[in-house]
């Protein structure tokens, strides 16, 4: 069998398993044969089958198989992105299977992948985790780059925070804290065109806790509140004013910032 066969075989049985252990251990000459038949694959299924229903237990392999043999990060990035792929049976599993495999690759490689990746987030619905942030935040993490400007990832940022720190302790704080993710997108998050569909009695705890605990600098947090509480208005977002208020609490007087010079944040949503 050629190599193509032998992986065609495991992604038709959904050996989604099977598939990655045969596609990471190929040659070039074997990656690059398996990555010129995904594509026929694909339109193979489509034109033979009503709708993608049919053969979503292929889905898993399929993307972790161009993940594993498609030769540029443009081509994956496609690959991952198509609408084809849109049924998932498990985020987190997904994620996990798409990474291992991607971090075979060169370092440079993946951070350029981790920019397109980044730059072709769309935000979903509210609380819904957002498709394909979860592998597009790790490649960001592991390479380090600087995040692309794009306010679906600081959406998707925020909504880890949020399921991350429920009835989190203070060293799950401290572990959120050292996120590299963290330092470089808090500031974005009160820049946020969006935040009203993105801030939520969720991150308003865990960032509120995190003041209290001395792991945010206090005045810091309360200058950036205050100063889009004063730029939105009457617009203001409430979860934004009641962030204000939990961190600006026990120093009302003390000439903390914008925020505590106006004293509450319902004062300043009505100037």
């Amino acid at each position: 069998m050629t190599p193509w066969q032998e992986v065609a075989a495991r992604i038709v049985a959904g050996d989604t398993a099977g598939t990655l252990q045969l596609v990471t251990a190929l040659d070039a000459g074997g990656r690059r044969a398996v990555a010129a038949e995904l594509p026929r694959h694909l339109a193979e299924l489509k034109r033979t089958t009503d709708g993608w229903w049919e053969w979503r237990a292929q889905i898993p392999a399929l993307r972790g198989a161009g993940a594993a043999c498609l030769p540029g990060p443009g081509a994956v990035t496609n690959w991952l992105y198509r609408r084809d792929f849109g049924w998932r049976d498990d985020h987190v599993a997904d994620a996990g299977r798409i990474l291992g495999v991607l971090r075979r690759r060169p370092e440079p490689w993946r951070a350029d992948l981790a920019r397109r990746m980044v730059e072709r987030l769309r935000a979903s619905h509210l609380d819904v985790e957002i498709p394909h942030w979860r592998i597009a935040a790790s490649l960001v993490r592991e390479t380090g780059i600087e995040p692309p400007p794009n306010d679906a990832f600081v959406v998707g940022w925020l909504r880890s925070l949020g399921a991350a720190g429920q009835a989190a302790r203070r060293p799950d704080l401290e572990r959120l804290a050292r996120d590299p993710l963290f330092v470089r997108l808090l500031p974005r998050v009160f820049d946020l065109a969006g935040l009203g569909s993105a801030l939520s009695g969720a991150q308003v705890d865990v960032i509120a806790r995190m003041v209290h605990e001395g792991l945010l600098d206090r005045a810091e947090i309360l200058d950036r509140v205050a100063r889009r509480l004063l730029a939105d208005g009457a617009a203001a977002v409430p979860a934004l004013a009641e962030l204000h208020d939990r961190i600006a609490a026990d120093v009302r007087g003390a000439g903390l910032g914008e925020g505590a010079q106006l004293g509450t944040a319902s004062r300043m949503r009505a100037t």
